[in-house]
């Protein structure tokens, strides 16, 4: 009986470690806990083995068991923190997949270490759009704006958002609808248009309609990121029509759509890996371009005379360059009047951070709003000529 006892140890050892384990799954946010009790239980195991083999297998085991805890620690280390909202501000759509409540006044913060990079209320209207300035009672039609968080204003308060800043400087002559949102692309544009949602928040005949582009609308817009997995899903067929066919869980595999997914998101490895951007293809950008396409002649169909613009960010990243380059080379073939965000902010190339939130934030600032909104308004909304012309050289 003696010399049952280590395997009985060995035995107990197993059944603590899975029980921990699953303990540290369940209330960590993070999988280099999870580790770190396998690797101190094959250190343990090298301890209490007595068979050589048993004690190599241990070792080789706690080896890798400790990297991915290293590994875990490091990368979650490293890893731009994520802003925190108030709970019940991202709700469930059947057209755009998600939005923002209604009628919702939600905070939203950010810290980078121990410092604040914001603390910032984000207020949205009962259409569910953020606010902007109430029109005067000379209101001269209305501006509608389509993008992501840059043009939804993410880490800045209402009155610092583009789409406000251009109401009031206007002198609150043109209604402003800003039907932007965190993470959107212009196929939530043209699930908006086509669905007849725009139109029926709209009640005063629009002028124009900006959308903002950044190169990672092309990754949105066929699905090749990881969130946003209800977002519409656009199609182009052969003869160069664009189709909805639902939204991106149809492209998911059983494990995205199940627990196991959730728990892998705690793994800060698995979140590096899955937010690499994989390649574009040119199929990616003909659809891309298709949707951008189809929404400027929808607008412009149920709004004759309406004016559509894109205002295009640069690249962040060196993967985005040539994106960024088909985007301005694109815009201006399919004859849509593009503006360069570096041509509009003075010494941008040169001194970027100048016009960002923060520099652990990229997002624009109020600086950055104000003169994109004095930019439209004496360039866009007053039919002056674009700078697409420009764009090409």
């Amino acid at each position: 009986m003696i010399s049952d006892r280590p395997a009985w140890q060995m035995v107990l050892l197993g059944f603590g470690t899975l029980s921990l384990s699953a303990l540290s799954l369940k209330g960590a946010t993070s999988l280099a806990w999870f580790w770190l009790i396998w690797t101190i239980a094959f250190l343990v195991g090298i301890l209490m083995g007595q068979d050589q083999k048993i004690r190599a297998v241990c070792l080789n085991f706690g080896v890798v068991t400790g990297m991915l805890a290293g590994a875990e620690t490091y990368f979650a280390h490293i890893e731009p923190p994520a802003p925190v909202v108030s709970d019940g501000y991202y709700v469930p759509d059947d057209i755009l997949g998600y939005a923002p409540a209604k009628n919702f006044r939600a905070r939203a913060t950010k810290r980078v270490g121990d410092r604040l990079v914001y603390d910032v209320t984000y207020s949205t209207d009962p259409s569910g759009l953020r606010i902007s300035p109430p029109g005067s009672s000379t209101v001269d039609g209305s501006l509608l704006f389509f993008g992501c968080s840059f043009t939804y204003g993410e880490g800045l308060p209402d009155s610092e958002t583009m789409p406000f800043q251009v109401g009031m400087l206007s002198g609150k002559r043109y209604r402003i609808f800003n039907f932007a949102f965190h993470g959107y692309g212009p196929h939530q544009m043209l699930a908006g248009v086509e669905s007849g949602l725009v139109g029926r928040i709209v009640n005063v005949f629009p002028k124009h309609a900006i959308y903002s582009a950044i190169p990672a609308h092309v990754w949105r817009a066929v699905g090749k990121v990881p969130f946003g997995h209800h977002s519409p899903r656009y199609v182009l067929s052969p003869d160069g029509r664009i189709t909805r066919a639902g939204d991106f869980t149809t492209r998911q595999s059983f494990s995205e759509r199940s627990w196991f997914e959730k728990e892998l998101r705690k793994s800060a490895v698995y979140r590096k890996l899955e937010n690499r951007d994989p390649p574009v293809t040119a199929a990616d950008l003909s659809l891309y371009f298709a949707i951008v396409r189809r929404s400027q002649e929808l607008l412009t169909t149920e709004y004759p005379g309406l004016r559509f613009d894109v205002i295009l960010w640069p690249d962040f990243v060196p993967v985005e360059r040539p994106v960024y380059d088909s985007m301005k080379a694109e815009f201006i073939k399919l004859g849509i009047p593009v503006h360069l965000v570096t041509d509009i902010l003075p010494d941008y190339n040169a001194n970027p951070e100048k016009y960002m939130i923060d520099p652990a934030d990229g997002h624009p600032n109020a600086l950055a709003n104000r003169i994109l909104a004095e930019y439209i308004l004496s360039r866009i909304a007053s039919n002056h000529p674009g700078v697409h012309d420009r764009a090409a050289h």
